[in-house]
């Protein structure tokens, strides 16, 4: 089954064509290496099938059951954050939801004020949480970053290499889980 289809696609930034009729179609279980000179089109090609850079012809088919992420060549990390508050940066509504449970728990700890209120709202939290697998987002960042070799989870970003910026970079949109389903 096709993971995504390209079809007679196009790219023309005005001095130079990048893609002339191109076709391509990646299969579940392919591996594939894009190979090029500087210049030729390959994080054009890449971009625009995550749908970061418009096609100027041709069409992308993306099958319903999969997700596509876009990893940069120069990730745009914090340098201020820890190892581990960067990977959580971009987990979106999970990590959202994880610190307002948090918040709610901290507020009905200290202040039973409003707690039927608060006590209706941490059970739809939790469900939201449940339904999302969200429980498990820290533990698998850990797991995820400890496969890419990286131990210091509070580690600030600014002090890392650019080898271990991209690992985290990696980590993050592996933890996006960006699987064929």
């Amino acid at each position: 089954m096709a993971v995504f289809t390209l079809r007679s696609l196009k790219k023309d930034f005005g001095i130079k064509e990048i893609l002339k009729d191109a076709s391509f179609s990646l299969n579940e279980g392919d591996k594939v290496g894009l190979i090029g000179t500087n210049g030729s089109g390959k994080s054009t090609l890449l971009k625009m099938i995550a749908g970061i850079e418009p096609i100027d012809g041709g069409e992308i088919w993306i099958n319903s059951g999969a997700k596509v992420i876009y990893l940069p060549q120069q990730p745009d990390l914090d340098e201020n954050r820890t190892v581990l508050a960067q990977v959580f940066a971009d987990s979106g509504e999970q990590m959202s939801l994880i610190r307002e449970y948090e918040e709610l728990s901290a507020k009905l700890a200290h202040s039973p004020k409003n707690s039927d209120e608060l006590l209706s709202r941490l059970s739809i939290v939790t469900q939201q949480i449940e339904i999302l697998g969200a429980w498990e987002l820290e533990s698998n960042a850990k797991i995820i970053l400890s496969q890419l070799g990286i131990q210091d989870y509070e580690a600030k970003i600014g002090s890392l290499s650019g080898g271990y910026r991209k690992r985290i970079a990696l980590a993050t949109a592996l933890l996006l889980n960006p699987m064929f389903y």
